[in-house]
């Protein structure tokens, strides 16, 4: 019965809307609630401070950064490569995203397993394509949710909410040298970063490395190829070796990692242990993938 942890067992666990969703957002919660925690608890004198500096802080949060709603049209699904899927969708008004960015998805079906009706997904496509484009891998055993998202019929609805993420490059100028790390469907981010900056006209140093565990895995070399920059596969584990042979200039550059969790963290202290800045290793994973 302790206040408290009712409060947190009732409202902030249950994933509310207001929650802050990006790192920066977090940071800039956390400094206002413990202002307004001190604030409450030294010149006010008045019960459940705790709670109330919680949800001012969600309210303050959720005004300033306030994600837009979306409804898309499902158009259709193309498998393009076993158990990879490419589902694209007509947005009802165009959607406001910079590459690299991910939505929070909803589809709605009955009974649905303990993970929910909701998934974050990267954007494949790019501002500039006139339909939306997301890839997922599909277990033979999927979840409710992906079942449904492969059932879904021409003409079905979805709802996204955001954008969300800082996984975007600031500038891409080019006396800038990017190198793109992806495991596994980690790979769409940089479909939509690569296609952005060729549509753009931009053409900074990059270069992509791409893990999978197997050769009939990798997607979108197409892409890669057209756009005429270095482009690098392996079924390998992540290691500092291949990651010098592929990058010897790896100093100069501005590390993206992308990819399951596990392969993410690894390939970050790789790099730090071979001496990259932590400020030039940017990273975003895909929750619920194994490890590539």
């Amino acid at each position: 019965l302790f206040s408290p942890i009712l409060y947190f067992t009732a409202i902030m666990l249950p994933e509310p809307q207001t929650a802050p969703k990006t790192h920066k957002r977090r940071i800039i919660y956390g400094i206002f609630v413990a202002v307004i925690l001190a604030l409450g608890q030294n010149y006010i004198s008045a019960p459940y401070t705790l709670e109330a500096s919680l949800l001012i802080g969600n309210v303050f949060v959720w005004a300033i950064y306030r994600d837009k709603r979306y409804i898309l049209e499902f158009i259709e699904k193309k498998e393009i490569a076993p158990g990879i899927y490419n589902f694209w969708f007509k947005p009802r008004k165009t959607l406001e995203f910079t590459p690299g960015q991910f939505f929070e998805w909803t589809v709605y079906h009955k009974n649905p397993d303990s993970r929910g009706i909701r998934r974050y997904f990267t954007i494949a496509s790019f501002p500039g394509e006139k339909n939306v484009l997301i890839s997922a891998k599909v277990p033979q055993q999927p979840s409710t949710f992906k079942n449904k998202l492969l059932n879904l019929e021409p003409g079905d609805s979805v709802s996204i909410l955001g954008p969300q993420g800082d996984f975007v490059i600031q500038d891409a100028s080019e006396d800038k040298k990017f190198a793109f790390i992806a495991g596994g469907i980690g790979i769409t981010p940089f479909r939509s970063m690569v296609k952005d900056m060729e549509e753009s006209n931009m053409s900074p140093d990059i270069g992509i490395l791409y893990f999978a565990d197997s050769e009939k895995e990798f997607v979108f070399e197409d892409t890669f190829k057209n756009a005429e920059i270095s482009y690098n596969r392996s079924t390998r584990r992540v290691n500092a070796k291949l990651i010098k042979e592929i990058f010897p200039d790896y100093n100069e550059r501005i590390f993206y990692v992308s990819g399951p969790d596990p392969m993410v963290r690894s390939t970050e202290k790789i790099l730090t242990g071979i001496g990259v800045k932590d400020k030039n290793i940017k990273t975003d994973y895909f929750p619920g993938y194994e490890e590539i």
